[in-house]
């Protein structure tokens, strides 16, 4: 695949959207743009973010710039995305483009999808990816290369409230990876876990948990998300709601304009104050390796 070909394409493509929705966007359209992370701070906790709120015009201006940033900037992070929430409100009774705004907008997506899945299925690792995408086209960002523009055509969205989402990541690990993980250095020798007694004591209770329970969590940064409801033809009185990740501004086209709760300030502090789910499974935490937290699943 000529990715560097794909990569020029995209970005031609990204100044038609710029030009249509220039022209076509509701002044209505809202956006909150997320201060961006800065190079070697991608581990610190996010205590407090305050979203810059734009509207209208000013709000516009920063969509099209977050889906026509798919190139590396070199103060920000390489492995955090910059990230703002909105909606851009386009009227299809105030245009004539709309279908020639989808159209751009699909090949957009298409190509993105296109990359990704030549990387990911032509290339084993991570170094291979990394080689193959930047050989091509070096200064692409890719987790901003790969992220799809979100649209809704005349789909009848009638609220939508943008809030965030603070949550872990939990997966199955391998068994035996897992316990090869931990009882190898970083050049695959053998390590002396005996004297290590809490490494020991750990890896002796990973041992006797059956594969199945055993869980990994891990941290995720907080990230925004957007609680839509739709209107449903079929029972007017219980509308269809959708929650989706919001790490750049949607498109929405419709007559109507939808009611925006824009995305407000994230306090870690407050939020620690929330009472727990008392019903919520408790797993029992088995120890901490490596920043990830190692445990046993009773119940799902």
């Amino acid at each position: 695949m000529d990715i560097k070909k794909a990569f020029v394409t995209i970005e031609a493509e990204l100044n038609v959207v710029d030009e249509i929705i220039q022209s076509s966007a509701s002044s209505l359209s809202i956006v909150s743009k997320i201060p961006p992370t800065l190079r070697g701070e991608e581990n610190l906790e996010e205590m407090l973010i305050t979203p810059e709120l734009l509207k209208g015009e000013n709000a516009v201006n920063s969509a099209v710039e977050a889906w026509k940033d798919i190139r590396i900037i070199d103060k920000y992070s390489l492995k955090a995305s910059r990230r703002s929430s909105g909606i851009i409100h386009i009227s299809p009774d105030e245009t004539d483009e709309i279908d020639s705004l989808v159209a751009c907008i699909e090949r957009i997506n298409t190509l993105k999808t296109d990359i990704e899945r030549y990387i990911v299925t032509q290339f084993t690792t991570r170094n291979e990816r990394y080689e193959a995408l930047h050989t091509q086209c070096p200064d692409a960002h890719t987790l901003h290369l790969y992220r799809h523009i979100r649209y809704w055509n005349d789909a009848d969205l009638s609220v939508v409230s943008f809030s965030w989402r603070n949550k872990t990541a939990l997966y199955t690990p391998d068994k035996s990876e897992l316990l090869t993980r931990m009882t190898t250095d970083s050049s695959g020798k053998p390590i002396e876990t005996k004297n290590i007694p809490s490494l020991h004591d750990m890896l002796n209770k990973i041992m006797r948990t059956p594969a199945h329970q055993l869980r990994i969590r891990r941290k995720v940064k907080v990230q925004p998300v957007a609680n839509m409801m739709f209107f449903n033809n079929e029972n007017p009185l219980v509308p269809i709601r959708e929650s989706v990740a919001a790490a750049m501004p949607f498109i929405v086209i419709q007559a109507r304009v939808p009611e925006i709760t824009p995305l407000g300030i994230y306090d870690h502090e407050a939020r620690k104050l929330r009472k727990e789910r008392q019903d919520k499974p408790r797993n029992e935490v088995i120890g901490v390796f490596k920043g990830e937290t190692i445990e046993v699943a009773y119940s799902e």
